[in-house]
C-alpha cells in the first residue's frame, strides 16, 4: 500500500482512541520511566496541554549528539508559529477537556498543525522543564534538513494557517533563524 503520510495514521489512532489523554510516541523514540506520571500531574494542574524537555541522541548508540532540548515554561500560539518548541513525543493532551483534534492532511509539519489548533482555544501550552523522553537524531533526518523544509513550511504558513505574505515572512524569518541555533 501507499504511504500516505503520517498524519493519515495518527489521524486513524486519534479517532479509534478512546481514552481521556492523547500521547504520541514513534517506534524508534523513548520515554523516560516517569514521562507518563509527570505529564499527567501537569497536565491535571493545568489546562490540560503540556509538553517535556527532551535529550537528543545518536540513533544506535543512544548517546547526546546535541545538548538537551530544554522547553520553555509555556508557549503561545504565535510563539509555534516562530518555532515549534512542542515535540511529538512529549504533547500530552487532556481530550476530555479539550476534544479530539485532528492533525492536518500535509506531509510535514501536521503536528505542528495539530498543536495551533489547540492553541487556538487554550491561551498556552505548559512545558514541563525535566527531560522526559529520547529523540533518536538519523544521520538522514529531514527535521534537522532545515533546506528541505523551507517549501513545506513555507505552504504551511500560507495554506494550512492561512497567513497574509507578510505574516508568512516574518515568522519564516524567525524559524530559519531559531531552527539553525536549535541544532547547534
Amino acid at each position: 500500500s501507499t504511504n500516505r503520510g503520517p498524519a493519515v495514521a495518527r489521524n486513524k489512532s486519534i479517532s479509534n482512541a478512546s481514552g481521556n489523554y492523547m500521547t504520541f510516541i514513534d517506534s524508534d523514540d523513548l520515554w523516560e520511566s516517569h514521562f507518563l506520571e509527570e505529564s499527567l500531574s501537569l497536565c491535571d494542574s493545568s489546562n490540560g496541554f503540556v509538553f517535556a524537555s527532551y535529550s537528543r541522541v545518536d540513533e544506535l548508540t543512544l548517546k547526546p549528539i546535541y545538548k538537551d532540548f530544554i522547553v520553555p515554561k509555556k508557549v503561545s500560539y504565535t510563539d509555534i508559529l516562530k518555532t515549534n518548541s512542542i515535540s511529538c513525543l512529549t504533547a500530552f493532551i487532556d481530550v476530555d477537556r479539550l476534544g479530539k483534534k485532528m492533525m492536518p492532511l500535509v506531509m510535514y509539519r501536521q503536528d505542528m498543525g495539530l498543536w495551533l489548533q489547540y492553541l487556538k482555544e487554550v491561551k498556552y501550552a505548559y512545558g514541563n522543564k525535566n527531560v522526559l523522553a529520547k529523540y533518536r537524531i538519523r544521520k538522514v533526518s529531514l527535521s534537522r534538513n532545515k533546506k528541505k523544509l523551507i517549501k513545506p513550511q513555507w505552504y504551511f504558513y500560507r495554506n494550512v494557517s492561512k497567513l497574509n505574505i507578510f505574516q508568512s515572512i516574518y515568522y519564516m524569518t524567525i524559524w530559519t533563524y531559531r531552527g539553525i541555533l536549535k541544532y547547534q
